[in-house]
């Protein structure tokens, strides 16, 4: 026997004290923060409560710069559930200036110019609201020289 049917599970997320560091210093100040090992010095970005490398838990908070590398990508091309923005999305594997880890991210421009290893910029939302789509996307930096 199959029953189908629909089941509603209401819930609430706490981001936790580094996240909500991070996602607060994205809705008001418009920084992005990250934080370096004091252990093994690696740099990570989005802030979190322990070092992804060693895991430990004593860090140095740092604001990462807003710009950085497109490293990798890829372009969703079918409508889903739970996806924030209509088709085709671009989304990228950022890795910001001063940070060895990378976030993935919204990518700003036609899928015909995006290109690995191209700089990028963050944008941020006009109306922040504490989440990670404070951060709009991320937007190709001009060369001075092109």
């Amino acid at each position: 026997m199959i029953l189908e049917g629909r089941v509603h599970l209401p819930f609430e997320y706490a981001a936790g004290v580094a996240a909500s560091r991070f996602l607060t210093a994205l809705r008001d100040e418009c920084k992005i923060l990250g934080a370096r090992c004091l252990s093994c010095r690696f740099v990570w970005v989005p802030l979190s409560s322990f070092c992804p490398r060693c895991g430990r838990d004593s860090k140095d908070i740092l604001e990462i710069a807003p710009v950085g590398t497109l490293r990798s990508w890829t372009v969703i091309h079918e409508q889903g559930v739970h996806r924030p923005f209509p088709p085709p999305i671009t989304y990228g594997l950022i890795q910001l200036d001063g940070a060895h880890s990378s976030m993935v991210h919204r990518i700003l421009c036609p899928e015909e110019h995006v290109k690995t290893g191209m700089r990028v910029r963050a944008k941020f939302s006009e109306k922040r609201v504490g989440s990670i789509l404070d951060i709009e996307g991320f937007e190709p930096v001009r060369e001075a020289n092109g």
